[in-house]
């Protein structure tokens, strides 16, 4: 029994790994980021969400994330776009994808949490980009911790 489930495991490494090499090995666009955001506290009370602007092909956001942090997208583009979370995260040498996600046109999403070992950066950031989009983008975004 014990062989079986350790052959099983194997074989589900080999699986990610392979699919990670394989969704790395397409080419990734470069961005420059924004703004670094300071995610605001979820409290019993009512908040006010603070947004930061994406509005052009080199804009992205930045917060800082202690893996219970989400985001609030929203657009005003009246087609579907989508965002990328990067992950900053290797698993033995292999960088594992970035996580896309759509928001509908005049829509918008919530994101998140975010695993601080997946996706934090050596800063402790978690970047937000708008990929393969068209522009002007009308995105904003709000990074709120519970």
């Amino acid at each position: 029994m014990r062989r079986k489930l350790l052959a099983g495991g194997g074989i589900l490494l080999v699986v990610l790994i392979l699919v990670a090499v394989i969704v790395t090995a397409v080419p990734m666009a470069v961005f420059a980021t924004v703004a670094v955001d300071t995610p605001q506290d979820l409290v019993v009370t009512a908040i006010t969400a603070t947004y930061t602007a994406m509005t052009n092909a080199s804009d992205g956001v930045d917060f800082a994330n202690n893996g219970r942090v989400f985001i609030h997208v929203k657009s005003t583009y009246t087609a579907l776009q989508e965002i990328t979370i990067v992950t900053a995260k290797t698993y033995r040498g292999y960088a594992l994808a970035d996580q896309t996600f759509e928001i509908p046109a005049s829509g918008e999403s919530f994101i998140g949490p975010f695993p601080a070992d997946v996706f934090n950066d050596s800063s402790g950031n978690v970047n937000v980009q708008a990929v393969g989009a068209v522009f002007p983008l009308s995105f904003t975004v709000a990074a709120i911790r519970y």
